[in-house]
């Protein structure tokens, strides 16, 4: 009964946001699009859109949205730009004027603050970046199938950051969620990513387990070697310190 009245509401929506200037669209697993102004992501990783009748968000369950279509800005269209004609220092200063404009808009706020960081690291100001991803939107939030790719890339990227402070309490949350991330790319990345922490920090037994469970899970992948590399030495050590 709540499954069928939710759709008919959804189909309300879609047929109150149709027209005008909204132009967010959101895929529902049923086929439909719902086309909004403005959409946020929730803590439990969920997104909600904004009615533009009631001027309320209405949250829409993940297993209900398939994806999402959302129009880039001409400001962050001019970042991008400084971006790839390596200008880093400049795109960062373009891309947080951005994610100040865009606060709260997903996807484009957690893109914004993204490129902000990567175009520090880029640009040699590692400390710039670390205290850019710190703030990433959705970074505390469960990572789901639907989450922005810059999200996924923004918190390894903070994970590698810490490593050379040997801030490594630090990355080890943030690369045990990848590692229990839906995308496997992010998770055989974490993995390799912890292992090479592990042996860095001398726990030779860990850092053998976690290249060992790599070789289980991915046996054909083309990192294979480097996990099989790391936990012979691993190993190797851990013998040592017997």
């Amino acid at each position: 009964m709540w499954k069928n009245l939710f759709g008919f509401t959804l189909l309300l929506f879609v047929f109150l946001t149709g027209k005008g200037e909204e132009n967010i669209k959101l895929h529902l697993t049923d086929g439909k699009i719902l086309t909004v102004k403005k959409i946020r992501v929730e803590k439990n990783g969920e997104i909600s859109f904004l009615h533009p009748r009631i001027h309320r968000f209405m949250r829409i369950p993940a297993h209900l949205l398939d994806k999402m279509e959302y129009p880039k800005t001409k400001e962050l269209k001019n970042a991008d730009l400084l971006f790839r004609e390596k200008k880093y220092l400049q795109s960062a200063k373009a891309y947080i004027q951005c994610s100040e404009n865009l606060k709260g808009i997903a996807p484009w706020d957690t893109y914004s603050i993204f490129y902000a960081a990567k175009a520090y690291f880029l640009a040699g100001k590692e400390d710039e970046a670390i205290r850019k991803l710190e703030k990433l939107p959705g970074k505390d939030s469960p990572l789901t199938d639907i989450s922005a790719l810059e999200l996924y890339e923004g918190i390894f990227l903070l994970a590698q950051l810490y490593c050379p402070k040997k801030e490594f309490e630090k990355a080890y949350p943030l690369l045990d969620k990848l590692i229990n991330s839906p995308r496997q790319d992010f998770l055989k990345k974490a993995l390799l990513k912890k292992g090479e922490i592990l042996f860095t920090e001398e726990k030779w037994l860990a850092s053998c387990n976690t290249f060992s469970l790599y070789t289980i899970l991915f046996p054909n992948s083309p990192e294979i070697k480097q996990a099989e590399e790391g936990r012979k030495k691993a190993q190797q050590e851990l013998e040592k310190a017997r």
